[in-house]
């Protein structure tokens, strides 16, 4: 069972790498057209989807398939990745609006800044979270605790 989670949880992240990663390349033009946001609006559910998936199997772990919950919890960086999980879902949240009006438009739309700066936020957030959980996952504790 600790293995399917893990394997679960690792596939979301990669999903969720690979996702930012494909937004944050079809926004590199000033303006988008159509069918660039509708892909983008297809890599985000896909991001959604894989958000969810690492959300629960991480819990998950957290509340009694891995580690004791207490060993997580009073990790500074398990606190850490937490807040950078909800930091860049609330700025992916952000982004939606512009995602949606971009593929309902007939031009081609302006990409915003704080779109691009959000979604930039995304993935440098992904990779942090991938290298802190990939160190309490194996005992690194920075000297805390």
């Amino acid at each position: 069972m600790l293995f399917t989670l893990k394997m679960l949880h690792v596939l979301a992240l990669f999903a969720l790498l690979l996702s930012s990663f494909r937004k944050n390349l079809l926004l590199r033009p000033w303006q988008i057209s159509n069918a660039s946001a509708q892909a983008l609006r297809r890599w985000d559910k896909l991001s959604a989807a894989a958000a969810g998936v690492a959300l629960l199997t991480g819990l998950a772990m957290l509340f009694g398939y891995a580690k004791p919950t207490s060993y997580y919890t009073a990790q500074p960086m398990f606190w850490l990745k937490m807040a950078l999980f909800f930091s860049a879902s609330a700025w992916i949240i952000a982004t939606k609006m512009f995602f949606r009006k971009a593929a309902a438009a007939s031009q081609p739309a302006a990409v915003p800044t704080h779109v691009r700066w959000a979604l930039r936020y995304d993935f440098v957030g992904l990779v942090l979270m991938a290298a802190i959980g990939y160190a309490l996952a194996h005992g690194l504790k920075w000297g805390l605790a």
